[in-house]
């Protein structure tokens, strides 16, 4: 008996670590956390919030759901959940693909900020056509924001336009968890955590709001639990194009329990106002800290300002730290060159000490470069690192 006591032990120690594992967390000021599926074990590296810290605002929030058909409307690609990013966190908040997941010919990269010292986190999803016509693409962003009568059901708090209904032409949603089932669910107290889902300033991009449980593109929301919302953006990408949605998310503490492990209970409705206000701050000016010229110019749902253009810029003999800035800068941006002139580039990184290859550029996440330029590479054929920095 005491051996069976022993492995049922193993057991539960084993899977108690595998749930943990599952998934990579990042600091945010409220004293909670993200908890970002990523590459991690057992993780569905879908780029999806599993709970977002423990007063539990999500129950799995952020990932995607994609269809794409062919300009004449022949569908290639029917509500397909996405995954298998390839994920990696640099340790500071920042989430990049290293493998984009390519299909309907459409090479999908995720890039995830969650900045510390904020209670937002921001999405940066590329899509880049590699076929030789025009691609009509329909995304789905959403997930789960609570877990029926667990915490409270969900309800939306108020809307950019202020009222409780969600239209296109909002620019961001607040839902709260109505543990309490009051009339006003923007006074609270919301169970488990709310949230604020911002979702751009450009009209016509964001054409409905689904059921991401079921089909977000034939289901609508039905307005009240079950709580998983579906945002629906509809865009064409003509051949190598790359266009990009940039949205956030808000979180807030619970207003009925200490968020398990803080010791202070907010009052009434002040998380739902906080993460309110954090919405609307953002609506008005994104953060789009770490977003090089190109990259902002390809956001599809923003009216972002646009940067001078920017110079011309080569890697040869230019070290990591050059590279990085330039990117960072907006001074130059990456695209995808020929195998003859990245083996030329490579050559030249390698032959000096203090510089190195554009390849192992490419592989390091750290660098925040535009990965889905390596998946479109690799659609063509290219060796893995022809990717060069240069307009």
């Amino acid at each position: 008996m005491r051996h069976l006591s022993s492995i049922a032990l193993a057991i539960v120690m084993t899977l108690t670590t595998v749930r943990t594992a599952a998934v990579t967390r990042a600091g945010s000021a409220d004293g909670q956390f993200w908890d970002i599926q990523d590459t991690s074990p057992w993780s569905q590296d879908s780029g999806g919030i599993a709970t977002g810290g423990r007063a539990n605002p999500f129950n799995g929030f952020g990932y995607l759901k994609l269809q794409v058909r062919r300009p004449d409307g022949t569908p290639l690609v029917r509500n397909q959940y996405l995954t298998g990013f390839g994920l990696a966190s640099d340790g500071a908040g920042r989430f990049d693909s290293i493998t984009p997941v390519l299909r309907g010919d459409i090479v999908v990269a995720r890039a995830i900020y969650a900045p510390p010292d904020t209670d937002y986190l921001r999405y940066v999803d590329g899509y880049t056509n590699v076929a030789a016509e025009d691609r009509l693409i329909e995304v789905a962003w959403g997930g789960a924001v609570g877990a029926y009568e667990d915490g409270g059901l969900v309800a939306v708090a108020t809307t950019s336009s202020g009222d409780r209904r969600i239209d296109v032409a909002d620019t961001f949603v607040t839902v709260m968890q109505n543990a309490r089932r009051v009339d006003d669910p923007m006074r609270g107290p919301s169970g488990h955590g709310p949230s604020a889902h911002v979702l751009g300033t450009r009209s016509g991009v964001l054409t409905a709001v689904g059921d991401m449980y079921t089909d977000p593109f034939a289901d609508r929301w039905p307005g009240f639990d079950p709580a998983h919302i579906g945002y629906v953006f509809k865009f064409s990408v003509r051949p190598g194009e790359t266009k990009a949605l940039m949205t956030f998310v808000a979180k807030g503490l619970s207003e009925v329990y200490g968020s398990r492990g803080a010791g202070q209970i907010p009052a009434a409705g002040s998380e739902i106002a906080r993460v309110t206000e954090i919405a609307r701050r953002l609506a008005a000016a994104p953060d789009v800290r770490g977003l090089t010229a190109l990259q902002r110019s390809q956001i599809a749902n923003w009216n972002v300002p646009a940067r001078a253009p920017a110079m011309s810029f080569s890697v040869i003999e230019k070290t990591v730290e050059q590279i990085q800035d330039a990117i960072t800068t907006g001074t130059t941006s990456m695209r995808s060159g020929p195998p003859a002139a990245c083996a030329a580039r490579s050559t030249a990184f390698r032959s000096r000490s203090r510089t190195t290859s554009t390849s192992s550029i490419c592989r390091r996440p750290a660098a925040h470069l535009p990965s889905w330029t390596i998946a479109l590479a690799s659609t063509r054929g290219w060796p893995r690192g022809c990717v060069a920095a240069a307009r």
